[in-house]
């Protein structure tokens, strides 16, 4: 599974999944919020021209 819906607009998934433009597009999901950016190498955002991203690190919150 690469993704959960939580409720209709809310949704939780794995690095793998914030990597898949074509299932972010998919689910309809236009922000994206990562706590795992410094562990997966993704200090940056992925597609920054498609979705809005707000990353966060340990010690950031």
């Amino acid at each position: 599974m690469l993704s959960l819906r939580i409720t209709s607009s809310l949704f939780i998934g794995g690095a793998l999944a914030a990597r898949s433009i074509y299932t972010l597009q998919r689910l309809g999901i236009i922000h994206i919020l990562c706590f795992c950016s410094n562990e997966i190498g993704q200090s940056d955002s992925q597609f920054p021209d498609l979705f809005e991203y707000k990353n966060f690190s340990e010690g950031r919150l």
